[in-house]
């Protein structure tokens, strides 16, 4: 290398470094931005304003200036010492022309007493219009009647602002709204579930959505239309439970089809698996079958009947009853229980009498879970008659032989008390049993007077009978009379309609009177021959006169006529 080349070098070096040294150091960062970043009209919006101080040499006697009225950051000569940042912030109200549109703000300062200034820029961008997006999905699209579909609906805002939904309705699956003034946040979807109950028919669902956008316009978004087919492929059971004894419980299966397609290979079990019929049967729509089947009584079973068969699409069916069970046999010859009730003490200022309960277990087997409870009768809102039991005592088992406890009874004032006692054989079976007594008597009321007891109910129950009949009458009574009344001012006006009509009656025959005597008069002025018609003779003799009288009489019966 030559020593000329190394001296253009050397030369070229020392001119960058002096290049270098002259340009100024990157001392300030100025940041801006708004929250938020974008609006869909005027409103509100937060500007912030972030001043860095990167160089050596404090900030000192920062302001932000605005060329815009009422907008003021207050940096107050605020002060940044190196390597720090503040923030700058300041809400304003920006009217529609804003949007879109560059502010911009001058930043001044001094460091070590020269005056330095900057610029921050920022733009609050316009939003797109929001707008909803909505889906609807359904977790079967086929179902039987009663079986619950679940429809799931799932609501969208497009935008970066909240959307209202007013309502989300669709009458295909219900009357009501689905859901009402729900808020649909930004990102985040809303999911609203709703659970549908099949009917006895097919259905369509067609969901309307009504929501509020960003311009505060109300928008209708319809769905598209979604089909729940209904099943019909259904056999119904009815199971009737018969009395049991030594040789089983019978059962007897009412088997329907009472969906629209045929099922075959019908077969029905119960819980062990055992055929109930021999056979695999089909029955068409409407058709049905009854079986008998008995279950052995030697212990205690609960009972599940099921169906299985095939449906005419060739998909297998399967569908089975409650539980029933069977305990158990008991000869009823090993049973024997009376049940009676006495007041040991009457009914005193409390309220409270005191009642010995008696059970006499005339059998040969231990009874058990004895509960004795008072039965009360009660009228609920609507008006309805609703028995309920107050549990007074129990006793886990009672060996043949008598039982008898005293217990306080709490009845308020003198009525007619009914005890009922409860419990079970050796087998679970349950027997109930039931005795009678008045709250102010002293005496034992028990089985052997059953009879009269249940005179004296149905005598009090003819009297309230009685009581309510007699009211019926009054109220028939009073009815009656009011009828009458109004008779007797019907009549009264129909007298007075008469009186009147024939008063009208007498002054027509007056006029008509009057007007036959006016005619007379004017005959008897000038009187004619009857038969010539020419002007009679003198009234001297009596045949003329005759005529004359004869005349007169005749006259008002032609007139009549």
């Amino acid at each position: 290398m030559s020593n000329r080349f190394k001296t253009h070098i050397a030369g070229f070096l020392a001119l960058v470094l002096c290049l270098g040294m002259a340009a100024p150091a990157l001392a300030v960062k100025i940041g801006a931005e708004a929250n938020p970043a974008a609006l869909a009209a005027a409103g509100e919006a937060t500007l912030t304003i972030t001043v860095t101080n990167d160089g050596a040499a404090a900030m000192e006697n920062l302001r932000i200036n605005s060329a815009y009225s009422g907008i003021a950051f207050h940096a107050d000569d605020a002060t940044i010492e190196p390597g720090e940042s503040k923030p700058f912030s300041a809400t304003v109200a920006l009217s529609d022309t804003a949007i879109g549109q560059p502010l911009t703000f001058e930043v001044t300062w001094t460091e070590n007493g020269e005056a330095k200034s900057g610029t921050a820029t920022l733009t609050v961008e316009r939003e797109a219009s929001a707008s909803l997006t909505a889906t609807v999905s359904v977790d079967k699209a086929q179902a039987s009647q009663g079986e619950i579909v679940t429809l799931t609906y799932t609501l969208t805002s497009t935008g970066s602002m909240p959307l209202t939904v007013t309502s989300v309705t669709d009458k295909g699956v219900s009357s009501k709204p689905i859901a009402e003034k729900v808020v649909v946040q930004p990102g985040t979807p809303t999911v609203i579930p709703f659970e549908y109950t099949m009917g006895s028919a097919t259905v369509t669902s067609t969901p309307v959505i009504t929501y509020v956008d960003a311009t505060g316009a109300t928008q209708t978004l319809t769905l598209k239309e979604t089909t729940l087919g209904m099943v019909m492929s259904k056999l119904s059971m009815e199971v009737t439970q018969g009395e049991a004894s030594a040789n089983g419980m019978p059962f007897t299966l009412h088997i329907t089809n009472n969906g629209n397609q045929k099922i075959s290979a019908i077969q029905v079990k119960d819980e062990l698996g055992n055929k109930v019929n021999g056979a695999e049967f089909a029955l068409a729509v409407g058709e049905d079958r009854q079986l008998t089947y008995t279950v052995l009584t030697d212990s205690e079973r609960y009972v599940v009947f099921s169906v299985t068969g095939k449906t005419a699409a060739g998909e297998a069916y399967e569908n089975k009853t409650k539980s029933y069970v069977v305990r158990k046999y008991i000869d009823p010859s090993l049973l024997g229980i009376e049940f009676s009730v006495a007041v040991t003490e009457t009914l005193n200022a409390s309220g409270s009498i005191k009642v010995r309960f008696s059970v006499n277990n005339t059998g040969s087997l231990e009874m058990r879970n004895l509960v004795i409870s008072e039965k009360t009768v009660q009228e609920n809102e609507g008006g309805e008659a609703t028995e309920s039991l107050a549990e007074i005592t129990r006793k886990d088992a009672i060996a043949p032989g008598l039982f008898e406890t005293e217990q306080t009874v709490y009845v308020g004032e003198p009525r007619e008390l009914t005890f009922v006692t409860t419990l079970e054989d050796p087998a679970g079976n349950s027997y109930t049993y039931t005795a009678y007594l008045a709250a102010d008597n002293v005496g034992i009321y028990d089985g052997t007077g059953a009879e009269a007891a249940q005179k004296e109910v149905i005598e009090g129950l003819g009297m309230r009978i009685g009581t309510g009949i007699s009211r019926a009458l009054s109220i028939a009574l009073i009815v009656l009379a009011v009828l009458i009344v109004l008779a007797v001012i019907a009549l009264i006006v129909l007298n007075r309609l008469e009186r009147k009509q024939k008063r009208e009656a007498a002054r027509r025959r007056a006029r008509r009177e009057k007007q036959r005597r006016e005619q007379i008069r004017r005959q008897q002025a000038v009187p004619e021959d009857t038969l010539t018609g020419r002007p009679a003779a003198s009234p001297s003799g009596r045949a003329g006169i005759d005529l004359g009288e004869t005349q007169i009489r005749r006259q008002p019966r032609d007139l009549d006529r």
